[in-house]
């Protein structure tokens, strides 16, 4: 075992000494001084070029810098292993040359490594001229990454020439590779295919992992922004017959944005490789068009091969022409089973090009849908719940297709552009209009209301709609081999509903205790229509409160609250809980835990208060205010006003006119589409503005900043607005000419 026991770039005790002087197979470790420093390089990337463990858990919160002027590791020792645990690698860049030389900013590695990484930190990592700002594994490597965190690294392409494909924001793997990620967190990384993680023949596995807020909208030189979160393409070597897979497991997408295709998930699994998407959620994610004019799949984009998306949700994404939720082409062959696809939209500023709110499918081979339940989705033009083409063929099997609505002025395609294939036992509602230019789903669908609940957290890690008590759906399915469970994966009864949630198993139809007797357990409770008062003891409790103004206080632990109709206060109280609003104007308070908050319908207020909290505003025009804590606030649609609050916050504000203050803090402000205002001050921190609209959207000075004491300088990537040497906020992709009075006011 060799101990570093120096911050110093090189020299006794160093960890570049270390490096040179430890054997074959030896763990480096940190002296407990160490502890909460940085070791900053000054004199380029330190090489790893044998077996090696460098750990520095005596030594926590420990960083390895880069300075911003090199990679901070290069593993050289082809078919060699390294293992990093328990460190902060920042700052990493590569420049020059645009090859695989210059990938992995923050780890690089030669061909065959075997590389681990667990309970790592990337942050600010940039592979400036290709891909893997933090990592890259390359030609037959074997990566594995558990309990790690990726903030903010990034990769540009800029100047790929020929190599287009590349581009990941986070992590690269390519060429024959092996890649699994467990138990991560990937926020506000920024590439071009890719936001988070790009692979390229890559047999690979993600899970138990969240991505949110990352971003590969600015593209590459020729493929166009794929992937907010994932682009995969192949998972295995072309042409070995054996194929591999991609595998996408309880894992969480929110908030990430790409162009062209694949607004979270961009998949490419070519025969014989096969594509799993199951007990994941992705929500919230959006595809805008590229300079061809598309943008395809608001939450997922298949492609080319087989592929199965069962037991998740896909919601509230959004695409500029087509896919609101997922987009299916080429010779891709898709099963969705146990699926909740609802609230998504395809809505573009022509209203015809807005196409398949829920599902496009663009492919020529066979699909299957079955107890899906595709609800609410919303296409500008035609097709609200899927839109299809005449060379693909969709059998449907015990789904429910609710309320799915086309803008078009023809009255035509509301639920389906053309008659599905009939497998059996669906439902439809509403009817389909006269006239026959809004097909019915299936010629045996039933037509009736399914009675379904909001779209809220139906337990077993899943959004979706329950079936409430009376609805015709109850026991009107069929059997289906292999189909055994819902969307929880608890167990379907003898006589199956359908869509993609059982009535009374779990949840959602059994008999509850009275309104507001509550034990010091978990406990499940529905309220009644009236004005109630709810105030659950400990436990990981599930309150769910009817029509009527209600106030819900979940207290100690996990607490799952639903306002639904009326005008509700809901307090989580202690623990991670899930709050989730429904219709009318609630407030909605996190309180204590790393709480999940949704407004849904109506002008909301939504308070995370202390720990990393994620809110979400929905329809209409909210109010979130994140507090302590490194926070992901939302707004969605409406005119939202955003405030970060303390530490290091990211804010989306979405569709709307939306009002963006990161308060104190390092924050990520996006506004999104609509005319948008950010707020900076001085002694607040440096605020990043990732999508500035020059004549759309202004900057919002904080007293006493004026315009007249500012000064803006051209750095990477876009300008700097400063007081005095105190950098205010980096402006992404602008110069610092297109800044005039008109761009700022004050507050």
């Amino acid at each position: 075992m060799t101990l570093v026991t120096s911050l110093a770039d090189n020299g006794p005790g160093s960890l570049r000494a270390a490096l040179a002087a430890a054997p074959n197979g030896d763990t480096i470790t940190f002296a407990p001084n160490l502890a909460n420093q940085t070791i900053r390089l000054t004199s380029g990337q330190l090489l790893v070029d044998r077996d090696i463990i460098i750990d520095g858990a005596n030594a926590p919160g420990l960083v390895i810098s880069g300075n911003e002027s090199s990679r901070v590791f290069y593993v050289s020792k082809q078919g060699g292993s390294a293992t990093f645990r328990n460190l902060t690698v920042a700052d990493g860049r590569t420049r020059g040359a645009t090859n695989v030389s210059t990938s992995g900013a923050g780890i690089g590695t030669d061909i065959r490594v075997n590389l681990t990484i667990d309970n790592v930190t990337f942050r600010n990592n940039e592979a400036e001229n290709f891909s893997g700002g933090a990592v890259s594994l390359e030609f037959q490597g074997k990566g594995t990454i558990t309990n790690s965190r990726f903030d903010n690294n990034r990769a540009s392409q800029k100047n790929s020439g020929s190599i287009v494909e590349f581009g990941a924001g986070a992590v690269q793997s390519w060429a024959e590779t092996t890649l699994v990620v467990r138990n991560s967190e990937f926020t506000n990384n920024k590439g071009t295919n890719g936001g988070a993680i790009g692979t390229i023949q890559t047999e690979l596995l993600v899970e138990n992992s969240r991505f949110v807020g990352n971003d590969s909208s600015k593209g590459g030189a020729a493929f166009w922004g794929q992937g907010g979160a994932i682009y995969a393409d192949a998972a295995s070597k072309f042409g070995d017959g054996v194929g591999g897979q991609m595998i996408i497991r309880s894992s969480y997408f929110s908030a990430n944005r790409a162009a062209a295709q694949g607004g979270a998930l961009s998949l490419y699994p070519y025969r014989p490789d096969k594509a799993l998407i199951e007990n994941s959620i992705i929500i919230d994610n959006t595809v805008v068009a590229d300079p061809g004019g598309n943008g395809l799949g608001g939450g997922v984009r298949l492609a080319v091969g087989d592929a199965i998306i069962r037991n998740s949700t896909i919601a509230n994404n959004n695409a500029e022409t087509q896919g609101g939720g997922v987009w299916i082409a080429e010779d891709a062959s898709v099963q969705i089973i146990n699926t909740t696809i609802g609230n998504n939209k395809a809505v573009n500023p022509d209203p015809l090009r807005g196409i398949g709110g829920g599902i496009f499918f663009a492919n020529n081979q066979a699909n299957k849908l079955i107890n899906v339940t595709l609800a609410n989705n919303t296409a500008s033009g035609f097709g609200g719940g899927i839109f299809k083409n005449n060379a693909s063929s969709v059998e449907v099997t015990n789904s429910l297709f609710v309320n799915n609505r086309a803008g078009n002025s023809f009255s035509e395609s509301f639920q389906t552009n053309r008659t599905l294939t009939d497998g059996g036992n669906n439902l439809q509602f509403p009817a389909s209009l006269p006239g026959g230019k809004d097909p019915q789903i299936t010629g045996s669908a039933i037509v009736a209301d399914p009675k379904l609940g909001p779209l809220q957290d139906i337990g077993g890690g899943q959004l979706g709609y329950l079936l409430q008590a009376g609805s015709p759906a109850i026991n009107a399915g069929k059997a289906v081999a292999g189909v055994t469970t819902d969307q929880r994966s608890l167990p379907r009864d003898g006589a199956i509903d359908i869509g993609s949630t059982e009535f009374g198993v779990g949840g959602g139809g059994t008999t509850p205790p009275p309104a507001g007797q509550f034990t010091s357990g978990n406990d499940d409770l529905n309220l009644t229509d009236n004005a109630d008062s709810a105030d659950a003891l400990a436990g990981n409790d599930r309150v769910v409160a009817l029509s009527g103004s209600d106030n819900v206080f979940g207290n100690a632990g996990d607490d799952s609250l639903f306002g639904n109709a009326g005008d509700d206060t809901l307090l989580g109280g202690d623990g991670a809980d899930f709050l989730f609003g429904g219709r009318d104007r609630d407030r909605l308070f996190g309180n204590l835990g790393n709480d999940q908050i949704f407004g849904n319908i109506g002008d909301d207020e939504l308070y995370g208060g202390r720990d990393a909290d994620s809110l979400f505003g929905g329809q209409n025009n909210d109010s979130l205010f994140g507090n302590i804590g490194a926070d992901l606030l939302s707004g969605d649609l409406g005119d939202d006003s955003l405030f970060g609050g303390q530490d290091n916050d990211t804010l989306v504000g979405g569709d709307g006119a939306d009002l963006l203050s990161g308060d104190l803090g390092n924050d990520l402000l996006t506004g999104g589409a609509g005319a948008d205002r950010f707020i900076i001050g001085s002694g607040k921190g440096t605020e990043t503005i990732t999508d500035y609209q020059d004549g759309t959207d202004r900057i919002l000075l904080a007293a006493p900043l004026a315009f007249g004491g500012l000064s803006f300088a051209t750095v990477s990537g876009g300008a700097e607005i400063r007081f005095g040497s105190e950098v205010l906020a980096f402006v992404q992709g602008v110069s610092p000419a297109v800044f005039d009075p008109a761009d700022f006011g004050t507050i």
